[in-house]
């Protein structure tokens, strides 16, 4: 994300491409670990019911690294 703001503020030439011009995204690859910050966790439900209620995509630990990955509801 720095590099790519350096990068912005560096752009030669164009008054067009400036900071309230151009939007920069980026990824968040969310794991277990992000349970109730990245995605919804019901810890209280019945026994075998707690989860996501959303269909959210995290990833078993780093699993992104290598790119497995598992669906939590």
């Amino acid at each position: 994300m720095s590099n790519m703001l350096v990068a912005l503020s560096q752009a030669p030439g164009r008054p067009d491409v400036n900071f309230s011009s151009v939007q920069i995204l980026c990824p968040m690859f969310a794991n277990g670990d992000d349970k109730f910050t990245a995605y919804p966790w019901n810890n209280s439900a019945p026994a075998g019911g707690y989860g996501s209620y959303t269909n959210v995509l995290a990833w078993q630990i780093n699993g992104w690294i290598n790119g497995t990955y598992v669906l939590v509801f």
